[in-house]
């Protein structure tokens, strides 16, 4: 298994720092997403420098290569979710998988949004023991996600009432307990008085921080 590793890449003082910033980020994620051990990345840089683009622009050049060491893969971003049942439900519905002839990816969305439209419309009518098991559906659809790639993007934009420690959790029972590989994505200055609560949680889940 993965040893706990930051990497602190250096700031853009100058162009040539700049781009060996870059290049030794461009290297982690590619390993990271060769190799099939679960383990946990997290990315942190400013707004605005290209961390989302970089990371989807490495899956799809990993992808074309044959470099992909897991099939399945989703992203999610945490922007406005409130709760853990937002996190699984958007991680269920956002899992794609490569090199399928057939598309399942399409069919399994639209199943996807139609399963959420009759779950929303028996909860408005059914009883409340048919409401209740109706409410455990999330967890019954996100027992599926094993052996993926997941992407956790936005962390410092979640919703209000959705716990750091929470998140953590998830993540650490993809990599855990599912064989998950889970990247995060955040701007770490933008955290303000979670800040320690990440980096103690980070220190405990992460394998490499970038």
């Amino acid at each position: 298994m993965p040893q706990y590793r930051r990497i602190d890449v250096p700031s853009p003082l100058t162009r040539r720092v700049k781009e060996m910033s870059i290049k030794v980020a461009q290297k982690e994620i590619l390993r990271f997403l060769s190799a099939a051990e679960p383990e946990v990345l997290c990315i942190s840089g400013r707004w605005g420098v290209g961390k989302t683009f970089a990371w989807n622009a490495l899956l799809r050049e990993a992808t074309e290569a044959d470099r992909l060491a897991l099939r399945s893969h989703s992203y999610v971003s945490l922007f406005g979710l409130d709760s853990l049942t937002d996190v699984r439900t958007a991680i269920v519905e956002a899992t794609r998988r490569e090199g399928d002839s057939t598309e399942p990816r399409e069919k399994f969305g639209d199943a996807f949004h139609r399963l959420k439209a009759y779950v929303s419309l028996a909860q408005r009518n059914a009883p409340p023991a048919i409401r209740d098991y109706i409410a455990t559906n999330p967890l019954f659809l996100f027992s599926s996600v094993r052996e993926q790639i997941v992407c956790i993007d936005d962390m410092e934009r979640r919703g209000r009432n959705l716990e750091l420690r929470d998140v953590f959790g998830i993540i650490s029972d993809l990599k855990e307990r599912r064989s998950c590989k889970v990247v995060v994505l955040l701007n770490h200055d933008e955290l303000g008085d979670s800040a320690p609560q990440f980096d103690a949680l980070a220190e405990k889940v992460c394998d490499v921080i970038l």
